[in-house]
């Protein structure tokens, strides 16, 4: 099945909650299901969470931004990554203030939020999710820290390497563990079967246990280059930099076309895009009315505005991204209530 084709993308979002994660991702899928190779099954060994595993959080830019822009991100995001480095947590010996940082990694609304980032004029539904979060994901899980773990009246005797500990194990229950879930609920409709090391077992154990040195906060991702490299003998950034050099001539011909024709092009693409967000949330108030909180019912009401009144491209990417996520929860969850429906 073409990964423009409709079928594929309503295919996609039945398999699961958060299968359509965001804008890219319609009418795009994943380039792997392109490649056509007659097989009924792609193998892919993917280096998800080794970031999350390793750093908790690099807030670096993606593997294959190289050069300048590279090094001014990484320069930018150094403040960031320092709240987890060992250096800092020795300092920390306040539990109080250890519990904001647990409490902010387990009710993170984006994948990277940094610490004590603004939350002036945050929405309500926003607040009403984190509440949620706390509630059901930090409670139950720092009750089993504290059990097993540590004393929070003898916190002060923690040493670094404890803390890195724990803020992972936090971590690991508010994002590693759902990536499975939703790669097995994608190969239900794709031919790619994603094979993820940094979830559990041998490497993750040690990703877990690796307290986050101060040359780690420096030179983010050196230690999972560095274990890249013992384990396959290859070199990660020259692979990236290869890749990068045999695709430059494709991506300056992408760049002209879409500078020539940027206004038709963006204009087509949200065109379709509404066709397809249409076709997947045409049945929203049978989903919607189903809650009973206002504040719940007036968010999924605005997303589905959005769409209604062909709005899309009025609002910035980041909620874009958050009308494609309800357009495929709407269109799973009329689903599992409906089998025939289409």
């Amino acid at each position: 099945m073409n990964i423009s084709d409709k079928n594929f993308i309503k295919e996609t979002a039945k398999s699961g909650f958060g299968t359509v994660p965001g804008m890219q991702y319609i009418g795009a899928g994943n380039r792997l299901d392109q490649l056509n190779l007659g097989q009924e099954t792609i193998n892919v060994l993917t280096g998800q969470n080794a970031d999350t595993l390793f750093h908790i959080d690099t807030f670096a830019p993606a593997s294959t931004v190289i050069g300048y822009k590279r090094f001014i991100a990484n320069h930018k995001a150094r403040e960031k990554r320092y709240v987890y480095a060992s250096s800092n947590l020795d300092d920390l010996a306040d539990y109080n203030k250890f519990e904001k940082l647990l409490k902010h990694i387990a009710s993170g609304l984006d994948e990277h939020e940094p610490f004590q980032s603004s939350t002036q004029n945050e929405p309500a539904i926003n607040k009403k999710i984190k509440k949620h979060k706390l509630l059901y994901s930090y409670e139950p899980i720092i009750k089993i820290l504290q059990r097993d773990y540590f004393n929070k009246d003898d916190f002060s005797n923690l040493k670094s390497s404890d803390k890195i500990f724990l803020l992972k194990i936090m971590r690991w229950y508010r994002t590693v563990q759902n990536v499975p879930i939703n790669y097995r609920n994608l190969s239900k409709e794709s031919k790619i079967n994603r094979l993820i090391p940094y979830t559990e077992g041998p490497i993750s154990n040690f990703a877990v246990n690796y307290e986050i040195l101060d040359d780690d906060h420096q030179f983010e991702k050196k230690i999972i280059y560095k274990n890249f490299s013992s384990l396959s003998n290859l070199n990660y950034r020259f692979l990236v930099n290869i890749a990068f050099i045999f695709s430059l001539p494709k991506l300056i011909i992408d760049k002209l076309k879409f500078l020539i024709l940027k206004r038709r092009l963006i204009s087509d693409d949200y065109k379709q895009n509404i066709v397809y967000l249409t076709s997947l949330s045409k049945r929203n108030l049978e989903i919607i009315n189903l809650f009973k909180d206002n504040q719940i019912k007036n968010y999924l009401e605005e997303l589905q505005s959005y769409i209604s009144n062909n709005k899309i491209d009025k609002i910035p990417l980041k909620k874009q991204d958050e009308v494609v996520r309800y357009a495929g929860t709407i269109y799973f969850l009329n689903n599992m209530l409906n089998k025939k429906y289409d």
